[in-house]
């Protein structure tokens, strides 16, 4: 369960913008396979929940210092807010991306770019071909990077 702070940080960021990404995933790409836009919410939610779940108390409380820690100086919540947008795009690519044709992916790709374009990686150049994507479907969550 997150703490305060942080539920008010997962509203901030989902509220204003979630219904432009199921907007764009639902009507805007191709879906591989037609799933109901309720469950692929709550997929998300479901996800996001196992990603920021504690998988071992002490190392949540460790994790839990260091934030509190960062959160005290100016550039240390910069990074914790970037930690948790690279999070919540994580869980949004995994779940309405995976319901997308390979070329839809890129438009998804695009609005999360146009929403969050400070923790989004740099974007490569457009290919030609969907193999040749790169979009946010098929990349890492890097916490190192800034």
């Amino acid at each position: 369960t997150l703490n305060e702070v942080d539920q008010e940080f997962m509203k901030m960021l989902l509220e204003p913008n979630l219904e432009s990404i199921i907007d764009v995933a639902t009507k805007q790409c191709r879906q591989v396979i037609t799933v109901d836009t309720n469950a692929l919410v709550i997929s998300c939610f479901r996800f996001l929940e196992a990603l920021l779940h504690p998988v071992d108390r002490n190392l949540r409380a460790n994790e839990r210092a260091l934030q509190t820690e960062l959160l005290q100086t100016a550039e240390g919540k910069l990074t914790v807010e970037l930690r948790m947008k690279r999070v919540v795009i994580f869980a949004l690519v995994w779940t309405f991306g995976a319901a997308v044709e390979s070329e839809s992916r890129l438009r998804l790709d695009t609005e999360l770019r146009r929403i969050w374009p400070d923790a989004m990686p740099e974007a490569p150049p457009v290919p030609t071909t969907a193999k040749e994507s790169k979009a946010m479907v098929g990349q890492v969550v890097d916490y190192s990077s800034k």
